[in-house]
């Protein structure tokens, strides 16, 4: 075919137009996608076909020498091409369509989506996304079910395509009904009836009710009902997803009561005993009693009756009667009579002068007496008895008779008797007070007779006084005295009498602290009372004095005479009255006077 044709060759780099008389077979022009770089023929081919663009004559003969399918240009000869067959089209293809999650709550949500696709002219994804770019992604995509998206790659060889799918889960099952809280108060209510209070609390019920007349209540409250015989009480809630009838309470109502015991009467045939006791006759009657027992050892007894209880102290008696309906007590109090005083009745010794290292029988006799004891190491001993001691030196026995109601004392003294031929010393010592305060100051007096030296010591071998610490002129007047010690612990003190004829007498007295102080040793003499030292009424010489003590010795022995040897009688006339109509106190007091008088007579006439 001979045919004019202008060709317009869009190149990459440039563009060529060339009008040429050609005799060509022209093949089927490849397709354009709409864009210059799509063309499937290349500009280098298209200028090939047009016989050459860098010759001169072209297919006139012109003069360059430009070849191509045409053959050599010039010359004005032509020969015919080879005709062309262009390549075969490209598919589309899809790379990748993803999302953002592939997974969504119940309810849905939103997703983003993205692909890629190759050689695709166009594309586009269903269920309501439409055209898309063929790369890309779209955001909030909305997503309200399970899904699939498919994207269509649409390509000049053929189409492709591409899916994702996106779940939605399904709704959650509907909750079931639930009973969490059910309670009855009280659980028990009195024989005939009562109220009683029913609170609940549920969750997801739709309705709900209680039976027994309760009929239908609110999801959660409380109600007041009256209950008149054993009920259980029975919760129903229902709800969309499932019922609860777990909760359950039951209420009981007492039996009818039964006659509680009584304590009808309780009593004594006397209710006060001596103080040394005695013997009680209790009686009782009660009702409805299935037990009875009283208290302090009497133990069950009957439901009525009697029994005969010793009784020794103050004691209250408790009856206690029991009943299946219930309890009842009653009391009796039997009182003891007070203590009597204590008597010590008497405390004699066998022989009250001995000689030393002979034995002697204490006896004696105590009333209402709960202990007694005898001073001098003898110690406790029974109320009424006797008791063998030797003597050593002149005692006196104190007995201490103790009772619930106070103390009574009794003595007696024993002295040693004198050889005739021999002047025994003998001595007395005493201390004012024998319990102390520490630091309290206590008096020690002391009496001797036939001494020529005296010596006070304590228990721990300090001096408290010394008649060596004088001369021979004066150390006389000391053999009788006293003397002031601060006690600071429990001491014994020990006066030792050495006698004019070489024997000596051993004294002692005790003093308790509730603990001695030092005594206060001083290097003055002692300070000695008047008291402590007969005084004259005047100052005189040796014979003066000893005259004057002469006389009053010989006084001493005429009332010593009168008192013991007449009796206390002066021609025929008693100085102190006869003992008819003496009190036992008077009586008592009289013979310790005798004692003492007959005492000092007996050592003024040795």
């Amino acid at each position: 075919m001979t045919n004019s044709i202008k060709l317009t060759i869009y190149g990459v780099a440039s563009i060529a137009t060339l009008s040429l008389m050609v005799f060509v077979v022209l093949p089927q022009l490849p397709q354009m996608s709409g864009s210059s770089d799509s063309l499937s023929t290349s500009a280098e081919e298209a200028s090939a076909w047009a016989g050459g663009s860098g010759g001169e004559g072209g297919c006139c003969g012109g003069g360059g020498d430009n070849s191509g399918p045409s053959g050599d240009n010039g010359g004005g000869s032509n020969d015919s091409p080879s005709p062309y067959i262009p390549p075969a089209p490209v598919p589309a293809v899809c790379n990748y369509l993803t999302t953002s999650q592939t997974s969504l709550p119940y309810g849905g949500g939103t997703v983003t989506l993205s692909w890629s696709t190759s050689n695709a002219t166009s594309a586009s994804i269903n269920n309501g996304v439409g055209q898309v770019n063929i790369n890309g992604s779209v955001n909030d995509v909305v997503v309200t079910s399970s899904i699939t998206f498919t994207l269509t790659a649409v390509g000049a060889g053929g189409n492709a395509s591409c899916a994702v799918t996106v779940t939605v889960s399904p709704p959650p099952p509907t909750p079931a009904a639930v009973c969490s809280y059910f309670d009855v108060s009280p659980n028990t209510v009195p024989y005939g009836g009562g109220n009683v209070t029913i609170a609940w609390q549920t969750s997801d019920a739709t309705s709900v009710s209680i039976n027994n007349g309760v009929g239908t209540v609110s999801a959660n409250g409380s109600k007041t009902v009256f209950v008149s015989s054993d009920t259980t009480f029975q919760l129903t809630a229902i709800g969309t997803g499932g019922n609860d009838t777990h909760c359950v309470d039951s209420v009981t109502v007492n039996p009818p009561p039964t006659p509680a015991a009584t304590c009808d009467s309780f009593t004594a045939d006397r209710y006060n005993v001596p103080y040394n006791g005695g013997n009680v006759l209790l009686s009782w009657e009660t009702t409805n009693a299935s037990s009875v027992s009283i208290d302090n050892g009497v133990g069950n007894v009957s439901a009525d009756g009697s029994k005969n209880v010793y009784v020794d102290s103050t004691t209250t008696y408790t009856l206690t009667a029991v009943g299946a309906g219930g309890n009842d007590t009653c009391t009796v109090t039997i009182t003891k009579g007070a203590a009597q005083a204590p008597i010590c009745d008497y405390l004699r010794v066998s022989d009250d002068e001995v000689e030393e290292g002979d034995d002697v029988t204490l006896s004696w006799e105590t009333t209402n007496a709960t202990s007694v004891s005898i001073d001098n190491g003898i110690g406790n001993v029974s109320a009424d008895g006797s008791k063998t001691v030797e003597i050593d030196d002149d005692t006196t026995f104190t007995l201490t008779a103790v009772g619930t109601n106070g103390s009574d004392t009794c003595t007696v003294r024993v002295e040693i008797e004198e050889e005739e031929d021999k002047k025994t010393p003998r001595c007395e010592l005493d201390i004012s007070k024998d319990r102390v305060k520490r630091g309290e100051k206590v008096t020690l007096s002391w009496e001797t007779t036939n001494v020529d030296e005296i010596v006070i010591k304590d228990d721990r071998g300090n001096t408290i006084f010394d008649t060596d610490d004088y001369s021979s002129s004066k150390r006389k007047k000391y053999y009788d005295g006293e003397i002031d010690v601060i006690i600071n612990q429990s001491t014994e003190f020990r006066m030792k009498a050495e006698g004019e004829d070489g024997g000596s007498r051993t004294c002692k007295v005790d003093v308790d602290v509730d603990d001695i102080a030092v005594y206060e040793k001083r290097d003055q003499a002692l300070v000695i009372a008047l008291t402590q030292v007969p005084y004259t009424g005047f100052e005189a010489g040796a014979f003066l004095t000893f005259l004057f003590y002469a006389v009053l010795t010989l006084w001493a022995l005429f009332i010593a005479y009168i008192l013991v040897v007449k009796k206390g009688s002066v021609l025929g006339f008693s100085l102190y009255g006869a003992t008819a109509g003496m009190s036992e106190t008077d009586v008592e007091n009289r013979k310790k006077v005798e004692a003492l008088v007959a005492k000092y007579a007996d050592q003024s006439w040795k």
